[in-house]
């Protein structure tokens, strides 16, 4: 993919990427697109490294922890375009790194900070609390 901005645009933004997942049915490691949070870039130069939040509609619901599963779903944020169920969650104590290269975006990205500050300044809090717990 070929991007018409710096990667530094991207940081806070909500776009869809190439993630991979255990599948217990076939008992191997799959992949599915799925949106996710950019947290931070590795260096603000294409192709980078980029720390991320998964969005989950969280199939089975007993797996929601409540404390860092941060709702935001199209009913609290119905502008973002890569949210396209009532229910799901940014998942903060669930940080993964990508490469850019498994990014599927354009160059309209969706500012969590700026369209909805409420629910960034809800999910800052809930990262900083769950990265403050580890290496202690």
């Amino acid at each position: 993919m070929v991007f018409n901005y710096q990667p530094n645009k991207l940081v806070n933004t909500v776009v869809k990427s190439r993630m991979h997942y255990y599948d217990v049915k076939t008992k191997s490691v799959r992949f599915k697109v799925r949106p996710i949070l950019i947290i931070a870039i590795e260096r603000n130069y294409f192709h980078t490294d980029l720390t991320v939040l998964p969005i989950s509609s969280v199939s089975n619901k007993k797996n929601i922890d409540y404390k860092f599963d941060i709702s935001i779903g199209k009913i609290e944020c119905p502008t973002l375009r890569y949210i396209t169920r009532d229910y799901c969650f940014v998942r903060t104590h669930k940080p993964y790194t990508i490469n850019s290269n498994s990014l599927f975006t354009d160059s309209n990205l969706d500012n969590l900070k700026v369209l909805y500050p409420h629910k960034f300044e809800q999910i800052s809090l809930a990262w900083s609390e769950f990265s403050e717990s580890l290496l202690k």
